[in-house]
C-alpha cells in the first residue's frame, strides 16, 4: 500500500481490490458450499459476518426429543436471529405426545420468526395456537398434522359461537402448498375434511397426502374437485430402500384415479425438504411441477402430431 504526500493510503497496482457487491457474492457462494465449515467465514471480518448471518439462519432444522427440551438453547437464538428464518422444520418422535411446555415453546418460537414462508411441524398432534399461524403473514407452504389443525379450528369455531369473535372465512389465504400429514381421509369424514380445507385454504395449488391415508377413488376425486385452484396432488410414499436417498416417481404405485394432476413420488422427506429449502436440490413440490410440465409438453406434442397426421 503506497502513501501519498498527504499521508492518505493509496492502492498500488499490486493491491487486490473487488467491488463490495462482488466480494459479498463471492463470500455468499463460499458459505453455501458446505464442503467446508461455513461458519469459519464469520471470522474473516465483521462485514462478512453481517452479510452471512441472514443466510446462516435462513433455513433452520430442529430435531427435538421428549418434552421438547429446546427452551433454554433455542429461544435465545430465536430472539437474536429469528427474523432471518424463512424455512423452519421442527421434528419430534411420534412416541412423544404434546405437553404444556411444547405449546408454550412452539408458540414462542413462531412469534420470534415473523418472516417464515415455509413451516414444517413434524410431530404428533402439535399443540399450537391458531394465532401463532395467523401471525405468519408471509407463510405460503405448510406441512403439519392437518387433521389436528382442523380439530383446533373446529373447536375454536364452536367456542366462538358462545363467546368471543367468530373465526373469519379463509383463515390461511396465502398458503398455496399444503402437506397434509397425519390426515386420514375416511368415507364418513371426507366431505367435512375436504370442505374445511377448501374453506380455510382457498389459494391451494398443491396438496400432498400420504399414499395409504387416501385409498378410495371417490375421496380422491373429492379432494381434486373441492380445491378449485388445485394443480397438483402429490401422492407420496415415505418408505425408501436402505441407502436410497433419491426423490423419484413411484413406479410401483397404483393410483386410484386417472387424473394428470396426481403425481406419485417416493421421498426421503427431511433431506428433500432441506435441499429444497437451501436451493441445492429438488424438493417434492418442484419435482411434482417438473413431472406435470413434462406431461403438458407430451400432451401438446401428441395433439400437434394428431393434427399433422389428419391434414
Amino acid at each position: 500500500m503506497a502513501i501519498d504526500s498527504d499521508s492518505k493510503p493509496m492502492r498500488s497496482e499490486s493491491d487486490a481490490y473487488l467491488p463490495p457487491e462482488l466480494e459479498r457474492l463471492i463470500f455468499i457462494y463460499a458459505f453455501r458450499d458446505r464442503t467446508q465449515a461455513p461458519t469459519n467465514l464469520f471470522l474473516v471480518a465483521k462485514r462478512i459476518k453481517e452479510w452471512l448471518l441472514p443466510i446462516a439462519f435462513e433455513v433452520v432444522l430442529i430435531h427435538t426429543h421428549r418434552y421438547f427440551p429446546i427452551k433454554f438453547t433455542t429461544i435465545p437464538k430465536f430472539k437474536q436471529y429469528g427474523h432471518h428464518i424463512r424455512h423452519l422444520l421442527i421434528t419430534a418422535p411420534l412416541s412423544d405426545y404434546p405437553t404444556p411446555e411444547l405449546t408454550n415453546v412452539l408458540d414462542e418460537c413462531l412469534s420470534l420468526c415473523p418472516n417464515i414462508i415455509n413451516l414444517a411441524l413434524w410431530c404428533r398432534r402439535p399443540s399450537i395456537r391458531l394465532e401463532s399461524l395467523f401471525n405468519l403473514s408471509q407463510l405460503t407452504c405448510l406441512s403439519m398434522d392437518i387433521e389436528h389443525l382442523i380439530k383446533i379450528i373446529t373447536d375454536q369455531a364452536t367456542q366462538s359461537q358462545t363467546s368471543g369473535p367468530s373465526l373469519p372465512p379463509g383463515l390461511f389465504p396465502k398458503i398455496t402448498h399444503l402437506d397434509a400429514i397425519g390426515m386420514y381421509f375416511q368415507a364418513h369424514t371426507a366431505e367435512t375434511q375436504t370442505t374445511t380445507l377448501a374453506h380455510h385454504f382457498p389459494s391451494l395449488t398443491h396438496i400432498a397426502v400420504l399414499n395409504w391415508t387416501v385409498n378410495q377413488p371417490g375421496i380422491v376425486r373429492m379432494i381434486l374437485h373441492k380445491s378449485s385452484n388445485l394443480k397438483a396432488l402429490v401422492w407420496w410414499n415415505p418408505i425408501t430402500a436402505q441407502g436410497d436417498l433419491g426423490l423419484r416417481l413411484d413406479a410401483e404405485e397404483t393410483l386410484p384415479v386417472d387424473d394428470e394432476r396426481i403425481v406419485a413420488v417416493v421421498s426421503s422427506r427431511v433431506m428433500d425438504w432441506e435441499n429444497a429449502a437451501r436451493g441445492i436440490g429438488m424438493g417434492m413440490w418442484d419435482f411434482a411441477d417438473m413431472v406435470l410440465e413434462k406431461r403438458r409438453v407430451e400432451r401438446t406434442r401428441r395433439v400437434v402430431d394428431d393434427e399433422t397426421r389428419s391434414t
